[in-house]
């Protein structure tokens, strides 16, 4: 996504919006901090701050301490993005074609610029003061600047990246202790800004200066998260950074240093603080790389053993039995100990993923079936355990096998299951009808078409899509007509399959689009509405259909006319028509 085509990229309700927001200038202080990284405020109802970060016109990053979370980019990123594209005079296709060029001589002085300035003339103890006076109200730029030059402090190196990210989060927090949605970025930003300067001690080996902030966020991490809205993931997110620059610590480390680490997440890994979030995994995945001793490896699996009689006491244990057994394995398997392997797989084949090893272990020998057994097994196990998908799942394999084997009565006897258990996906339904004749087969789609239509041969809307998804695949459009007549209301289903019917059927197609369109905005709102004037845009491509279409309107104006937020949008789109109705 970049300058020039990011309104294709995004939500159209939403570039909409957020085109309103620029044209009505609410995009202000607009300014580049650093290189590619710009900063806006965009005002309304409530003012938020935006970030943008840009590599040559590509968005490479944007953020919003709105509590917008129905999808990936709000209203202000999108009205910034118009703004940026204005200032750095990209073209996009705002207002007809172009965005407003400024004149000669009103581009914006680059702010970085003005800062390099005042950085050149002033002297030492004038910046001091300034910044004496910022920290009175700005307590987050007294942390980030602590955080930034904490190598200078004289102190003891772990407790003040300790005292550092706590006070991070004191920062942050609200008078209820609390870090709300749009305040998540108080924490987030300074936090990511110490990890970026963790990794950069890595490459410049001060080890211990990287090693210091990574405990320091990985272990009080858990604890903040409780006390704010993490909505958004960040929290995770700062963790697996944590981790990332833990990692590049770990290939750089001597022994000695290793066996520290060793040693740190072994004792980190059983804190209870970690598996409410599931950070424990993250230990999971460095502690078998950090092994260097056979002691260590009795140490690994001496802990692994101890959380799985944990895990297993808890409901819904399965998932964390599995990823613990795979960290045995994977660490076996990099020191080329199958056998053991097979040994912990077979011991632990009521798990689906260890079982569909054995099952792959013997389609590899040609055991066709033992492999069928597994699966039968499998089955039994899933339907005792409720567990409908894993069932599925076997199912599948079993119609894989039966196509290898090529044994057509179990191809048919499996794909047939597997349609009537999966609302009736296509896919199974063509497997099906592969191993018929087609003589046989108009017998046999007459007999699934029957079992579909049951005793109510109307259907609901599952029940029509199946028939429609058939009527399709066989080429029965008379029958498909015929389907969409008897729901002339469902205008989903019309849209989904009219266009198999318009060419041959216009006046049909035409009348059910209107009696559609017509049920469905009996319901109120603009999503309602926005969603009306595509199906009304769809009609209007049938040839023919331009009466159809003044009718639409004229029926809105005179039915709904004082739903205005209706009319402004049927204004917007269709303006011709809707003044001349």
């Amino acid at each position: 996504m970049n300058l020039n085509n990011f309104k294709d990229q995004i939500d159209s309700v939403i570039v909409e919006r957020g085109a309103d927001y620029y044209f009505d200038k609410a995009v202000s202080h607009l300014e580049q901090v650093d290189a590619g990284i710009w900063l806006s405020l965009v005002e309304g109802s409530l003012d938020y701050d935006v970030l943008i970060t840009l590599d040559n016109n590509q968005i490479k990053e944007w953020q919003c301490n709105c509590p917008y979370d129905y999808g990936p980019v709000c209203k202000h990123v999108v009205a910034t993005l118009y703004a940026l594209a204005d200032e750095l005079e990209v073209s996009t296709d705002a207002n007809n074609g172009i965005l407003p060029k400024k004149k000669a001589g009103q581009k914006r002085k680059n702010q970085n610029n003005e800062v390099s300035q005042i950085f050149s003339k002033v002297n030492q103890q004038e910046l001091q003061e300034f910044l004496q006076k910022q920290f009175v109200s700005n307590r987050g730029l007294k942390n980030a600047l602590i955080a930034y030059f904490a190598e200078y402090l004289d102190e003891d190196i772990n407790k003040k990246y300790q005292i550092i990210v706590k006070n991070i989060y004191k920062a942050a927090k609200g008078r209820d202790g609390f870090i709300d949605y749009r305040s998540t970025y108080k924490l987030e930003q300074p936090l990511y800004d110490l990890l970026k300067r963790a990794s950069e001690f890595v490459h410049d080996t001060k080890i211990i200066q990287a090693l210091a902030i990574c405990k320091a966020i990985i272990e009080q991490l858990p604890k903040i998260v409780h006390n704010m809205d993490d909505s958004d993931g960040s929290a995770g997110g700062l963790f697996e950074y944590a981790f990332e620059v833990f990692d590049d610590i770990s290939n750089q480390a001597h022994p000695e240093l290793k066996d520290e680490l060793f040693s740190y997440c072994l004792k980190e890994f059983p804190k209870e603080k970690y598996n409410d979030f599931g950070f424990e995994s993250y230990f999971l995945d460095v502690l078998p790389v950090l092994i260097t001793t056979d002691k260590q490896e009795k140490q690994l699996f001496a802990i692994i053993d101890k959380q799985l009689k944990k895990v297993a006491s808890k409901a819904y244990s399965s998932y964390g039995v599995v990823q613990l057994i795979k960290v045995k394995i994977g660490y076996l398997l990099k020191n080329n100990r199958q056998d053991e392997v097979d040994i912990l797989v077979n011991e632990h084949k009521h798990y689906p993923e260890f079982r569909t090893v054995l099952v792959q272990q013997s389609l590899d020998q040609k055991d066709f079936k033992q492999a069928k057994k597994l699966c039968q097994q499998g089955i039994i196990i899933a339907e005792k355990e409720c567990h409908a998908g894993t069932v599925s799942q076997w199912r599948e394999q079993l119609l894989t096998i039966a196509e290898l084997e090529q044994n057509k009565a179990d191809i048919r006897k499996w794909a047939k299951i597997l349609f009537n258990g999966s609302y009736r996906d296509m896919s199974y339904y063509k497997q099906l009808k592969s191993t018929y004749s087609k003589k046989e087969w108009a017998v046999q789609c007459e007999a699934i078409i029957d079992e579909i239509k049951g005793k109510n041969q109307y259907g609901g809307y599952g029940a029509a899509t199946q028939l429609a998804d058939i009527f399709v695949a066989e080429k029965y459009f008379d029958r498909l007509l015929t389907l969409l007549q008897i729901n002339p209301e469902s205008i989903r289903l019309i849209d989904g399959y009219a266009h198999h019917l318009s060419k041959d059927y216009p006046q049909e197609i035409r009348d059910l689009y209107v009696s559609g369109i017509k049920k469905q905005a009996e319901e109120t709102g603009r999503k309602i509405y926005n969603q009306t004037v595509k199906y009304i845009k769809t009609l209007s491509k049938i040839p023919g259909s331009q009466s159809k279409v003044n009718e639409l309107i004229q029926f809105f104006k005179s039915r709904y006319k004082n739903r205005s937020a209706m009319m402004e949008i049927l204004n917007k789109h269709f303006p011709k028509q809707f003044n001349e109705c």
